[in-house]
């Protein structure tokens, strides 16, 4: 019997999750795969065809309770061992024990069974119950694989477990499953549709990479979603979002969407970004150019920088009054926008929205989840810069400072409304439009007003 252990400040629950991405992380370092040891038996041979697994263990425990069975809330961080043995193998699945020790004291022993052999030339798999993760690339390449049963005891797919399986054209993930890891069903091009249960909170990048035929799509609220996770399916048209279920994982605390996780999903027309999204990297979008309307999750509190740029088909972009920042070039080249609703107190980073030469409309908004005020607040350099169509805007009181051409060549512009808090406009910020004289006329009579008269 083998025996490893990691040491680290958990709070009882975050050591069970850290169980389970340890598994993960062996089986993607070789150990799930590994032979097994030669007394630890042996797998009968397997016909092409049905593939049924003899049951092995029972599925792991997924609360911390005491010794009396009651659940145990999350207290402060204590100091947490994970010891991990493997106890045995009948050379399908490896069964590991894991004992947790926090400040000495024991914790309920969990078993963790990792399913890590699959012959070749499966066609249909059932996977025993029992078993609590698919090992990394049990089933990659596995071509022939039409259709494969995962029982509700798994809660981790780990990495690359059917990458390239491109035979596969039905797939029922379990209520149960909190992980689905790296490009666990990259290259699945016969997929054309998938429901991802509510208890996931993390699908990893390039899990459903390059999946061609794949349409539709059901993605709990709170996922975090990996950068590459959805890329390349040139098909999907609609992704939608559920709430409820009885096994509801909670959101990472720092919940995200990675770099070009929806790159070049050609079809995609609508959007809306899950509940509970703090953070949103660059690119999600890139070269989805039917994306027509994104709805950002309120709780979000800034817009990264390139993060929506070039997008040719969005129409319109509403951005939640928790916005405190919209970055420099974050919807910079969106040829067909013609409307944008901004918070009041946010932001505008340089040419945030350069080269929007349909765009109307902006909206400034307040109420909601309300970002804290800044003192700060300024439109940024370029900001509008060549918006042609715009026509009116009007600033709010909280605006400091506008920055060299924020409205450079927007010949639409005649309308403007200067609030009181502004104390600086850049000599050139409203270069080529028709509203510079009266702009430059507003501050210099403010300038001249006695403090009295102000």
């Amino acid at each position: 019997m083998r025996e490893r252990f990691i040491s680290r400040h958990f709070s009882p629950t975050a050591c069970l999750i850290a169980v389970s991405v340890l598994a993960a992380l062996l089986a993607s370092c070789g150990r799930g795969t590994a032979e097994p040891d030669s007394d630890a038996g042996s797998s009968a041979p397997v016909e092409k065809g049905t593939v049924s697994v003899a049951e092995t263990a029972s599925a792991a425990t997924e609360t911390v309770a005491d010794a009396n069975g009651e659940t145990v809330a999350d207290a402060e961080p204590r100091e947490c061992i994970v010891y991990s043995s493997e106890d045995r193998s009948d050379g399908i699945c490896y069964v590991y024990t894991e004992r947790v020790y926090c400040d000495g004291n024991p914790e309920p022993e969990t078993e963790r069974v990792v399913f890590f052999r699959a012959p070749a030339n499966a066609v249909n798999v059932v996977i025993p119950d029992g078993v609590t993760e698919i090992g990394s690339s049990v089933f990659a390449g596995c071509a022939e694989l039409k259709s494969v049963v995962i029982p509700d005891s798994v809660r981790v797919i780990a990495s690359n477990s059917f990458q390239n399986c491109t035979g596969l054209k039905s797939l029922t993930l379990p209520d149960g499953v909190t992980i689905i890891g790296e490009s666990a069903f990259q290259n699945c091009t016969g997929l054309e549709s998938v429901a991802i249960p509510n208890s996931v909170n993390l699908i990893s990048g390039g899990a459903f990479q390059n999946l061609s035929n794949l349409k539709t799509v059901t993605i709990p609220v709170h996922a975090s979603i990996g950068g590459g996770a959805f890329e390349s399916c040139t098909a999907l048209e609609s992704v939608t979002l559920t709430r409820g279920g009885k096994n509801v994982a909670p959101p990472l605390e720092d919940a995200y969407i990675g770099s070009g996780a929806f790159f070049n999903c050609l079809r995609l027309s609508l959007f809306e970004f899950p509940e509970g999204i703090r953070r949103i990297s660059p690119g999600v979008f890139s070269q989805c150019d039917e994306l027509r309307s994104i709805k950002f999750p309120d709780g979000l509190t800034k817009i990264e920088k390139n993060g929506f740029r070039f997008l040719r088909g969005l129409e319109s972009v509403v951005i939640p009054n928790s916005v405190e920042l919209i970055s420099d070039n974050a919807f910079q080249g969106l040829p067909q926008l013609r409307y944008v609703s901004i918070p009041v107190h946010a932001s505008i980073g340089a040419y945030a929205f350069v080269d929007c030469p349909k765009l109307e409309s902006v909206t400034l908004t307040g109420g909601g989840t309300i970002a804290p005020a800044r003192e700060d607040v300024s439109i940024g350099e370029g900001a509008f810069a060549s918006c042609r169509k715009l026509k009116r805007i009007v600033f709010p009181e909280g605006i400091r400072s506008i920055e060299a051409g924020a409205f450079n060549g927007c010949t639409s512009l005649k309308e403007i409304e200067i609030p009181e808090s502004m104390t600086e406009i850049a000599a050139e910020a409203f270069q080529g439009s028709p509203c510079a004289d009266s702009v430059r006329g507003q501050m210099e009579s403010r300038a001249a007003a006695s403090p009295e008269e102000r």
